[in-house]
């Protein structure tokens, strides 16, 4: 088994994270999302409860 070197390990790792890109979300369709009204469940409300019951 090889001995573990901690040094290598922190290089292979920021080489990894350099690697991953994130993708982008345009804040036409940030604003759109926000602009939904949340789903039943989602959002703090249960499938069960209606705006009424708040």
């Amino acid at each position: 088994m090889r001995e573990w070197d901690p040094d290598e390990w922190i290089r292979e790792f920021e080489k990894r994270q350099r690697r991953k890109k994130r993708t982008r979300i345009p804040p036409k369709a940030i604003r759109g999302i926000m602009q939904e009204r949340p789903k039943p469940g989602r959002g703090g409300l249960e499938p069960w409860e209606g705006e009424e019951d708040l």
